[in-house]
């Protein structure tokens, strides 16, 4: 079963969609849910930009939630 936690850094474009997902720390099985996190709409933005968000996706038996972070906890990634 997957459980467990994982951080992903989401690239959002202006028009909400994942412009790209990366896979930062944690379970190395969560790995392939950065694909799924691709396909989740976050939202119009309310300027021509694309914006970069932190978010940890965390696994019980009874699912996986993604939570994001405001913009200001996406900091660079290696």
């Amino acid at each position: 079963s997957r459980r467990g936690m994982a951080d992903f850094v989401v690239l959002v474009g202006e028009d909400g969609s994942a412009a790209g997902v990366k896979f930062v720390s944690g379970e190395e099985k969560l790995r392939p849910l950065g694909d799924a996190i691709g396909k989740l709409s976050f939202g119009a933005l309310p300027t021509p930009a694309r914006v970069l968000r932190r978010g940890t996706v965390s696994c019980e038996p009874s699912g996986c939630s993604f939570i994001l972070f405001p913009a200001s906890h996406a900091r660079p990634v290696q």
